[in-house]
C-alpha cells in the first residue's frame, strides 16, 4: 500500500470501519435478466483447496451487503460440481459439501433458535424486573431484527428453491 492508501485506510478505521484488502473472489460474474442487472462473486477451488480465513471474511462481508458469492468446487477430473444449479456451496468443518437448501435450512434453524432464546430472555428479565427500561427496549429491538432476518431468510430460501427447481427443469429439457 502506498502512503495515500494507508492514510485513507487509517481514516476509515478510526471511523469504526473494518478494512478488508485480501480475499476477493476470483471473478465477478455479471448479467442482465429481464432488464435486471445481477452480479455475484465466483471463487473457484480445486480438489484439495479450501477457503482461506481472508476469503471467508471477505465472502461473508459481501454476502451481508447483499452480494452472493459462489464457491465452485472443481474435482480432479476437471468436472465442476453443481454449476448452474447452486447459488453457493459451503464446505463446513466436516469436509462435506452442503447445498444451498441445506445451508438455508441450518441458517433458518439457527436464527429461529436465537429468536426464541432472545424472546425467553427478554420475558424473563421483564418478569424479574432486573433490566432497566432502555436495555429492555434494546433487547426487544434486537429480537425484532432477528425475527426480520428469519423472515427474510425464509423468503430467500423459497426463492432459491424455486430457482433451483426451474434450473433443474431447464437442464432436463
Amino acid at each position: 500500500m502506498n502512503g495515500s492508501e494507508i492514510h485513507v485506510a487509517t481514516l476509515y478505521r478510526n471511523a469504526g470501519w473494518k478494512m478488508l484488502r485480501n480475499g476477493w473472489p476470483d471473478y465477478l460474474a455479471t448479467r442482465t435478466v429481464a432488464g435486471r442487472f445481477e452480479a455475484r462473486g465466483v471463487e473457484v477451488k480445486g480438489p484439495s483447496d479450501d477457503l482461506r480465513f481472508e476469503q471467508k471474511e471477505m465472502h461473508e462481508a459481501l454476502a451481508r451487503s447483499g452480494m452472493a458469492v459462489d464457491v465452485v468446487k472443481v474435482d480432479a477430473a476437471g468436472d465442476v460440481n453443481g454449476f448452474g444449479l447452486v447459488t453457493k456451496w459451503e464446505r463446513p468443518r466436516s469436509k462435506r459439501w452442503r447445498s444451498p437448501e441445506q445451508i438455508a435450512a441450518s441458517m433458518k434453524k439457527a436464527l429461529a433458535t436465537r429468536a426464541r432464546n432472545k424472546a425467553a430472555a427478554t420475558e424473563a428479565a421483564r418478569l424479574a424486573g432486573e433490566l432497566p427500561a432502555a436495555r429492555l427496549r434494546q433487547m426487544e429491538d434486537e429480537l425484532y431484527k432477528l425475527r426480520s432476518q428469519l423472515h427474510n431468510l425464509t423468503r430467500a430460501r423459497t426463492a432459491l428453491l424455486a430457482q433451483v427447481d426451474s434450473q433443474k427443469q431447464a437442464v432436463r429439457a
